[in-house]
Parts: C-alpha cells; structure tokens; sequence
C-alpha cells in the first residue's frame, strides 16, 4: 500500500506542474473569441531546414557568421539574416550541424587538434546561438546498431556538459544513405529520422526534400495536415557543387508559391561543407552566400517574412507540440484566460514554443502568465497572435531528476516508467 500511495502522489504532483496559463485582457469586451493554435511557429507560411553533415568546420567557419552575424573566415563582417517572430522581434536563420564524434580510427574529431572539424568549444557556441546538434553515428565508419546512435549521443553530453552546455543529441542523420539504422535509431528513442531519399529499408519517409519534382505536390512535406510526428521519417534535398545560384532558389520558390490558403510546407535540404569553388559533398559558398542572402531579401524580414528558417528539430518539435499541446479558454467580460495542458508532451525537448492564434473584433494585452518564461505578442489587427514560450525546466526536472541523463535508451526507459 506504501508503493502504491507514494506513486499515486508523484503522478499527481506531474500532473499539476503541466498546466500553463495566460490572461490577456481585451479593450473592451469581444463580440466573439476564437483561439487556435498555428500551424507553424509564428504562424509563418513556409518552412525552410538546412543540414550541415559529417561535423566539418567550415559551416561554423562561414555560414554560423552570416546568418547569426559576425564575421566569416572570408573576411566579411555580416549583420546576419532574419525572419520576426510575427510581433516586430528579429529571430536569426539557424541550422543544424550533423556529425560523428570519432574518427574510424576512434580519434576525436572535434578536440581542436583537427582543423578540418568543428570543435567542441565551437559546437557550443553556435548552440547557445540557436543552433541544433543531430546525431550522425558514434564513429566515421561505424557499423549501423543502436550502440552507434546512444554512445554519440553519450560522449556529445559528456564533452559539452564539461563546457557548461550540456546537448543531448534526440534527432537523426541516416548516414550517407545506409541501410541499416532506422530500427535502431527509433529503439533508441531518436524522435525523427532524416535521409537523402524514400523506401530505405522499406520505409515510407514523408517528402521533405524533392522527389519526383515532376508529379504535381510532390515538393515539401504539408505540415497543416499532420496529426503524428512520433518516429518521424522526412526526406532532405542535396546541395553540393553541382547545384548553383539562382537556379537553386527554383525550388524554395515552388514551396512558397504553393504555401497559401492556410496550406503551409516543410523543406529539407543539406550540404556538407562550405567553400571556394565547391568540391565534392561541399558547396560553393558564394553560391551559398547568394541563395541565402535571396531567402533572407525575398521571404525574409527584408521581404514578405513569409518563412521560418530553422533546424529539423526545432520545426518537429513545434509541430509535436502543437499536435500534443491541449488548449482551451474561458472569457469573463473582457478577460479570458487561456490554459494549457502540456502533460502529454515528451519531457526531453529543448523548445516548448507554441504559437496562438487570437481572433478577435477588439484588441489585447497580456496581463498576466503562469508556467511561461516569455512571450510575444501581436495584440492589433487582423492577424493577432501570441508566441508563448513555455518554461522547459518543469518538464526535464520531472522525468531525469537532479541528475540529468544523456543515455538516450535510459531516458525512454524512463518515459515507460512514468
């Protein structure tokens, strides 16, 4: 009876921390109130992902500068490119860097002996600059198994968490198109799957990159529709030496021009790495530098600020909140609260954003918040929305405690036990 009372009290106590709240309180009181969630992140219509594989130096040496601002290994000092978050707030483009830790020879790569790779000072900082981290295999030439997927993810934590950032690597990179690693990616608790093309190992990947361009709706992944990210499958586009500016803007163009009337997609490209004139599995960075630069003047702050440029992870992750996240509303005269419930929610993200849609005859303002760290808001016009930003430490305290995991098998144990 002891067991059983002591468990009934920790799934109670679980449960009340998930509930998240926000009252905003209107000019005067609304003929009508809808509250929705978006679709995507800032209610953006499109999203554009881009992928660095195999941990080189060089998209931290060019790329991490010019759309975070700094200054390249060019030489060139950028201001950065941006998108807004809806509300007026500027959000740099951020990518992700997919990489092995280890060499084949079992040498760390990313010491800061070897110049050819990122290191992990690096790593870290261009993390804490927004940037994600994807699981690519523990070693160059590993053989596929799930040993692969959760060592890369142990000795990531290990390194980093030395460094004062701790990253946990949830998300995978099929490498070089294998065979081989999707059950154990997904036995190991990865969260999405990413590879260069559809039918590997018989599974059926959503199209995130371009198959089959010629068939009519076959370009992107609709995200409006979606109703399970759960092992995740999305295919990417390859960028490399062969491809080039401005015939590369066609296909980020097709996604926009078909993200309209409420329909909004998802486009996955990847390169390696970046450089003059472009060999092999790297691209050409003033190509680059160009198509980027076009993405940021046309769909971005500078343009329409239709897209959301950001990591694999962090457009599934809003989607996995959206499509777990409960919502419901009650107006009081001109007062309405809105609750959240995030319980159903997995506990190990890095981002619980959400963004709401507040459709309304009268305008806003935010008066009070509970469980949320910060927000944004459009409290005027036709298109109001409310960017919350949900407190991420409730959720990671309550499934890995004071000493937290990076064990990817370990913390799904977890995740059954609870």
């Amino acid at each position: 009876m002891k067991t059983t009372y002591s468990l009934l009290l920790i799934i109670f106590t679980s449960v009340s921390v998930y509930g998240q709240s926000v009252t905003i309180r209107f000019d005067n009181k609304p003929s009508y109130v809808n509250v929705s969630k978006a679709a995507l992140k800032y209610n953006k219509d499109f999203a554009l992902s881009f992928t660095y594989d195999d941990g080189l130096a060089s998209p931290v040496d060019f790329c991490y500068a010019i759309q975070n601002g700094g200054t390249a290994k060019d030489g060139i000092n950028y201001p950065g490119l941006f998108y807004t978050d809806g509300c007026g707030n500027d959000i740099p483009f951020t990518s992700a860097l997919a990489y092995y830790s280890l060499a084949s020879n079992l040498v760390d790569l990313h010491s800061g002996l070897h110049s050819k790779y990122f290191s992990w000072n690096q790593l870290v900082d261009i993390y804490n600059g927004g940037w994600d981290a994807l699981n690519h295999q523990y070693s160059g030439k590993g053989q596929a198994g799930i040993a692969e997927v959760i060592d890369n993810d142990s000795y990531t934590f290990t390194q980093t968490s030395a460094l004062g950032t701790p990253i946990n690597l949830t998300h995978f990179v099929v490498p070089a198109g294998q065979s081989g690693w999707i059950t154990p990616a997904i036995n190991a608790g990865i969260k999405s799957i990413h590879n260069e093309s559809d039918g590997l190992d018989g599974h059926n990947f959503n199209i995130g990159g371009c198959l089959h361009c010629s068939t009519e709706g076959s370009l992107g992944f609709q995200v409006d529709t979606v109703t399970k990210v759960k092992e995740f499958l999305l295919t990417r586009e390859n960028r490399d030496y062969r491809d080039s500016y401005p015939e590369m803007t066609n296909y980020i163009d097709q996604i926009a021009a078909k993200s309209i009337n409420g329909d909004k997609f998802w486009f996955s490209e990847f390169t390696h790495g970046v450089g003059v004139g472009g060999t092999g599995g790297a691209f050409d960075w003033d190509d680059m530098k160009s198509y980027l630069q076009y993405l940021e003047s046309t769909y971005g702050r500078s343009g329409s600020d239709r897209i959301i440029y950001a990591s694999v992870q962090e457009i599934w992750e809003y989607l996995h909140m959206r499509i777990k996240t409960n919502i419901t509303s009650s107006l009081n005269d001109n007062l309405l609260t809105i609750d959240l419930d995030t319980s159903n929610c997995d506990k190990d993200l890095r981002r619980y954003h959400l963004t709401l849609l507040i459709d309304s005859d009268e305008d806003f303002s935010v008066v009070s918040w509970n469980g949320i760290e910060n927000y944004s808001a459009r409290t005027s016009g036709n298109e109001k929305i409310l960017n919350l930003f949900i407190n991420s430490s409730v959720h990671h305290n309550l499934i890995t405690g004071v000493n937290k995991k990076s064990n990817l098998k370990l913390v799904k144990k977890i995740y059954i036990y609870i």
